[in-house]
């Protein structure tokens, strides 16, 4: 390979290549996070470059009905190594990486499984690579439609929600609790400024008469 790894993942393309992520040591020097071994040629290349994430180790990878291949999660920086919420799907016939939506919770050594239906359940792990706590909660991405968003930045294609009812924002989700109480904090700012508008305006008024 062109970088040694410990702990990477590997999956088989439509085609026949492998993909490999991850496994590199932190910190470090620019690496290439992922590598396409093509069996044709015996030989390997970097995936995506010029559009590759972030990532370590202690992500989960699993290849998507239409052919693409979804990382999620994974380890930060050290000590601890808390667990990230990022994901990104990886189109081998671009070659490009991009950026999914936010998971709802930082996970390492999780599981990512394909579904009959396209989607995928992200289950379990832990919230941190170093004495993480271990997650008994399960979230689903569900691809929206394909993104060519550039993996740096964040994207809404694609969505990673849990059993929770919420109201997407951003690439997230909100509780509908939390969507409640910034609706209703809306209502009383607004009823504060046409209040405050109203004083100055009769101020206003008794100033001119005197």
């Amino acid at each position: 390979m062109t970088m040694p790894r410990r702990g990477s993942l590997s999956t088989r393309l439509r085609d026949g290549r492998i993909l490999v992520v991850g496994g590199l040591e932190f910190p470090g020097p620019a690496q290439v996070a992922a590598e396409i071994f093509d069996p044709k040629t015996e030989s390997w290349s970097p995936a995506g470059q010029a559009t590759q994430p972030l990532v370590r180790d202690g992500f989960a990878m699993t290849v998507l009905k239409d052919g693409r291949v979804l990382i999620c999660g994974g380890a930060g920086p050290p000590p601890l190594a808390i667990g990230a919420t990022a994901g990104y799907i990886y189109d081998p016939q671009r070659d490009r990486w991009s950026a999914s939506a936010y998971m709802r919770q930082g996970r390492v050594d999780h599981s990512a499984s394909l579904l009959p239906n396209g989607r995928v359940l992200v289950a379990g792990g832990r919230d941190a690579f170093v004495n993480g706590t271990p997650l008994n909660t399960s979230e689903i991405f569900d691809v929206i439609t394909v993104t060519n968003t550039p993996a740096t930045t964040a994207a809404t294609a694609a969505q990673l929600t849990s059993a929770t009812p919420g109201v997407s924002l951003a690439g997230g989700r909100l509780p509908l609790q939390q969507v409640a109480w910034l609706v209703a904090g809306a209502m009383v700012a607004g009823g504060v400024l046409i209040l405050a508008v109203v004083l100055f305006a009769t101020t206003l008024r008794r100033f001119r008469r005197l």
